[in-house]
């Protein structure tokens, strides 16, 4: 009896040291497990501290249940901390400070959780495209599925994103990047051809399965439907392994590379007009294309710059007609739905916002103005009123009168030759009774809140093509041209009549429309901020001007060739000056 109670106390004293052990082995693996999540935690915050933007956005976004350890590493910044959950049913942001996220953290456990935290930040106010984003996703790494998460962070514009994830076999960290700039000279490690399943412009229903990625790219290639129609999208990706006990190699990693900083030879689809004389296509006979004059040397100096090329594929067949407003209306919107890439012809400063585009700096200041014949010269006779006005200079000069040998003599004297008073005004249009011929377009609508703005209109003739009025001038002076104001200061000063004279004249203070002419990118563009830089110099270097003023000359050389400008690799070949501002014809 006693044997068998020492042998039950003895039992219980080892089940409960076996408890104690497995107790304690939990706690070890519970402190181990901390350790790892708290190395992860500060690995994100590396990256966030190694890659803050300089822009002024000073706020910092975390959407999702993230632990207070990453706040406590980044606290000390002089930023703002913004938080909100992924459900819809959390409270909304209050007291919204007037700045962007310098960086966006998801926290997402899968992929319908990542969904609803991307339909939920995008409207709110913090959101930016351009922002540094990190989604720390507790997924095991998938391609496919991350192929897709890239591709959805696309459709909404964002490209500087990096996704993180975790192999606790491994104890490693997976980070991976993206580019949709996928081309001949520059491929990444892992390559999937995306598109929406609905053609752009539809509404999303789900991400699963809206966004389609299949691996490689013969699917979207440049000329493709899923391109044009799709947003067809070759989306490249590397992925980086990172030990958690060498997680200060992050320091030295490029994560949010700048992308338009080096394209590497991508190419855009490009909607274009010839629009002459700022715009010209000058097509070879090998099929490729050479732009001209402002508008082309613009693009081709971007495209340089930013070592990207340009197909006009979805302007093939108009690109050589005359402009036509309805067309080209729909070109820039289609544009906006992301069709195309770019669009090389400038547009006005909209007044009001009706498309989501990028704005980039203003290169010329322009509007709708009125052309007229430049008034004549005329003999002025000095009247009555004119004399008694300057009677002392009369009286001075009276005996000097009195010699002249004939009366044709003294008539000369009080007459003069000179040019007619140009039309410069709306009354002055007005009085001269003419028709005014112009294109059809809004921005030739005035205000009907004034007379004179009324007849204006009332007499406006709409002609198909700007450049027949101005030939009709030439012959008949009785008329007025609606024109672009560049353009009617270019036809100014270049376009002579059978004379040699220049014959044409812009009313300065007759403007139908004061606008700026500027080129536009899609909405949140990597390119906007590095193209207002290129522009900016091109322009404070009068590089845009010479373009504007540029004119074709030919010389008969007789000295060293070497002496003109360049000189031309050949006898016969063009010469030109390294900024394209002037060509000439040597022979």
């Amino acid at each position: 009896m006693a044997l068998s109670m020492i042998t039950q106390q003895s039992n219980k004293s080892k089940s409960v040291n076996s408890v104690k052990q497995a107790v304690g082995q939990l706690n070890i693996f519970d402190e181990a497990n901390r350790d790892i999540k708290d190395q992860r935690i500060r690995l994100i915050a590396e990256i966030i501290l190694s890659n803050l933007k300089t822009n002024g956005w000073d706020n910092i976004f975390f959407i999702g249940n993230l632990p207070d350890s990453l706040y406590t590493n980044l606290r000390h910044l002089p930023f703002t901390f913004s938080v909100t959950g992924i459900s819809e049913d959390d409270e909304q942001i209050e007291n919204v400070v007037p700045y962007y996220s310098n960086v966006i953290i998801f926290n997402c456990h899968n992929f319908e959780e990542f969904e609803d935290a991307v339909r939920k930040i995008i409207t709110l106010p913090y959101w930016h495209a351009l922002g540094n984003i990190i989604l720390y996703y507790h997924v095991p790494y998938e391609k496919d599925e991350v192929a897709k998460i890239f591709f959805s962070f696309w459709f909404y514009r964002a490209i500087n994103v990096i996704i993180v994830q975790y192999n606790n076999t491994l104890e490693e960290i997976l980070i991976s990047q993206f580019s949709p700039y996928m081309s001949e000279d520059y491929k990444l490690d892992n390559l999937f051809g995306c598109w929406t399943a609905r053609k752009i412009g539809m509404p999303i229903e789900n991400f699963n399965d809206s966004f389609v990625c299949v691996r490689e790219c013969h699917n979207v290639s440049l000329h493709s439907k899923l391109r044009a129609n799709f947003l067809g999208t070759c989306i490249g990706f590397n992925t980086e392994t990172v030990l958690l006990s060498n997680s200060s190699n992050i320091k030295n990693m490029t994560l949010f590379e700048d992308k338009a900083k080096d394209l590497h030879g991508f190419i855009f689809l490009a909607y274009i007009v010839e629009t002459m004389p700022f715009l010209e296509i000058k097509i070879h006979e090998n099929g490729t294309y050479t732009l001209l004059h402002r508008d082309g040397m613009i693009w081709n100096t971007m495209a340089e710059l930013f070592n990207f090329k340009i197909d006009l594929f979805p302007s093939k067949e108009t690109m050589k007609k005359d402009f036509d407003f309805e067309i080209n209306t729909q070109n820039v919107f289609s544009f906006t739905f992301r069709k195309a890439d770019l669009i090389l012809f400038p547009l006005y400063q909209f007044d009001l916002v009706v498309a989501e585009i990028d704005y980039t700096v203003p290169f010329a200041d322009s509007g709708v103005c009125v052309l007229s014949h430049r008034a004549d010269y005329e003999t002025i006779i000095f009247n009555e009123k004119l004399i008694l006005r300057n009677i002392l200079v009369v009286n001075e000069f009276f005996a000097c009168f009195l010699c002249t040998c004939s009366q044709a003599s003294i008539i000369s004297l009080f007459s003069v030759h000179k040019r007619g008073k140009e039309v410069d005004t709306f009354e002055d249009i007005i009085k001269k009774d003419y028709v005014i011929e112009g294109m059809a377009s809004p921005d030739v609508v005035l205000p009907d809140d004034e007379e004179k703005f009324r007849i204006f209109t009332s007499r406006i003739r709409v002609v198909h093509n700007f450049l027949e009025c101005v030939n009709n001038m030439a012959n008949d002076s009785r008329r007025f041209c609606l024109i672009d104001c560049a353009v009617g200061r270019y036809l100014t000063r270049n376009l002579l009549n059978r004379k040699g004279e220049q014959f044409l004249h812009v009313a300065t203070d007759a403007r139908v429309h004061s606008h700026y002419l500027m080129m536009i990118l899609h909405k949140h563009s990597p390119l906007t901020e590095r193209y207002n830089r290129y522009m900016m110099a091109l322009f404070e270097a009068g590089i845009i001007r010479k373009w504007m003023d540029y004119r074709v000359c030919k010389y008969n050389i007789s000295g060293p060739r070497h002496l003109i400008m360049m000189a031309a690799a050949g006898r016969g070949a063009p010469a030109r000056d390294t900024l394209g501002a002037c060509r000439c014809d040597v022979s």
